[in-house]
């Protein structure tokens, strides 16, 4: 499978992470009047029996964004920086991919192992206020592991290990 999208999203009243500058260094929640994203993304999706029939319970999948955010911000918010902004929480980019094998238990309990790795870019970890400037969360990669099994139709258990690696992460 290999695909390529545009999207676009309009939301009203976004809630966002404001690092609020006091004596307590307060990091708190509030709504923004609106926020406009748009973008592209693309999926490709292989599965390698066609390299191997012996290796058709396995799929190697990719996934990248890129995005544009804008933020309006609400005139009650008196102690924002600027009239606008870039979304907190949202990157300009990201890349995922994964590892995945399917298998039965019996006939009826499906399985499915994957090793998942993502990275994405720069973003806005919490808003600035009063003069101070954003925190930014830096770029950093994580790799997960997922077994999941669905016992019946109505029923998936789920284990996950997630950031095995546990890298450095950045704030600045």
């Amino acid at each position: 499978m290999f695909v390529i999208g545009l999207f676009g999203k309009n939301i009203q009243d976004p809630i966002e992470r404001v690092f609020a500058a006091s004596a307590n260094q307060l990091t708190t929640f509030q709504n923004s009047k609106v926020a406009n994203l748009y973008g592209a993304e693309i999926e490709f999706l292989f599965n390698m029996k066609h390299i191997s029939e012996n290796l058709k319970d396995v799929s190697l999948g990719f996934n990248s964004s890129i995005m544009k955010t804008k933020v309006d911000i609400a005139e009650k918010n008196t102690t924002e920086n600027e009239p606008s902004r870039e979304l907190q929480g949202a990157s300009n980019w990201l890349v995922n991919t994964d590892i995945k094998y399917d298998f039965n238990l019996g006939k009826e309990i499906k399985n499915t192992i994957s090793l998942v790795y993502n990275v994405k870019g720069k973003n806005i970890y919490a808003v600035g206020t009063n003069g101070l400037d954003h925190i930014y969360e830096m770029p950093f990669g994580k790799l997960d592991f997922i077994y999941s099994c669905k016992l019946t139709e109505k029923i998936e258990t789920k284990l996950s290990i997630d950031n095995i690696l546990n890298p450095y992460q950045r704030f600045e």
